[in-house]
């Protein structure tokens, strides 16, 4: 079981021209190419991603109420904003759509709307009406929530139980080592599946590693950086790399790719060749409800 290589991605630039095409069908709006492929070259993939799914979100609404998504005038995205709040959207979103309807006019050469007053004073008023508190999920501690981290013994849901609990299989030896150079480095999933083999070095202490952290989303210009790789997480990694047999390239990778040939029809599945003959005697009606019934049965007996 060789874990597959990862594919090619997609480019960036060309992700989004399908969506700016669609929407560039207004008076006035046009859409750059050069421009889009510098703003694609400059955005992380995420900020590309979010952007992307803003616009959607935008368009969407616009096309719901029959309004215009390009140009956008200010009194359309207030209303987006505040239906978005409206449906529980908080502030920090409503303020990335705000963003996102900015570049997205900025892109096009458009006026952008959102400077309008109109505008600032909505989201101004949805802040202070449902605040701005982020939730924010509990912290994973190694061994839980206890006084003494070194003396006391590991209680609740804990970091160490779920090193514990990962099997010593190809599956349970990478999430064991996933999972711990996780809590190790604090990084991000994009960042950790980011990581090479060729990012992990040699440290002081012979039992454990550094890791060089190219870039981040700390670090958009690419200065890098270097994390402290326990022996438990160096001792991970190399139980992972050698029973995944990888000497270069990406660390963290699937492991099994099922694929499922395909099977004959079973012999319940009712006769395509005989459903006209059945209509004519039965009804459609009749022929079709059949037909469900028969379908529920074989996933019962799955």
């Amino acid at each position: 079981m060789s874990p597959a290589d990862r594919t090619e991605p997609i480019d960036p630039s060309a992700a989004i021209a399908v969506e700016f095409a669609l929407l560039a069908y207004a008076p006035g709006a046009a859409i750059d190419r050069d421009l889009l492929a510098a703003y694609a070259a400059a955005a992380a993939p995420n900020s590309l991603r979010a952007f992307r799914c803003d616009i959607g979100a935008f368009d969407d609404w616009c096309r719901a109420h029959a309004h215009r998504t390009l140009p956008a005038s200010p009194s359309i995205v207030a209303g987006f904003l505040e239906a978005r709040a409206g449906q529980g959207a908080a502030a920090a979103s409503l303020t990335r759509y705000r963003a996102s309807i900015a570049k997205l006019h900025r892109l096009c050469h458009l006026p952008d709307p959102c400077q309008d007053e109109l505008v600032k004073l909505t989201l101004a008023g949805q802040r202070r009406a449902n605040g701005v508190l982020q939730k924010q999920a509990r912290p994973l501690r190694f061994r839980g929530v206890v006084k003494d981290p070194l003396s006391d013994a590991p209680r609740g849901i804990n970091v160490r139980a779920a090193l514990e609990a990962c099997a010593d299989t190809p599956a349970g030896l990478r999430d064991r080592a996933l999972l711990s150079v996780a809590y190790d480095t604090g990084l991000r999933a994009s960042e950790l599946v980011a990581i090479t083999v060729e990012d992990i070095v040699a440290a002081i202490d012979p039992d454990a590693r550094l890791l060089r952290i190219g870039r981040s989303k700390g670090d958009q210009d690419g200065e890098g950086a270097t994390a402290y790789l326990s022996p438990r997480s160096a001792s991970a990694l190399t139980a992972w790399l050698d029973i995944a047999g990888i000497e270069t390239g990406p660390v963290f990778r699937r492991v099994v790719v099922r694929r499922y040939k395909a099977r004959a029809a079973r012999g319940t599945r009712q006769d395509q060749s005989e459903r006209p003959r059945l209509e004519r005697a039965m009804g459609p009606d009749l022929v079709y409800r059949q037909g469900r019934r028969a379908r529920a049965d074989r996933i019962r007996r799955r």
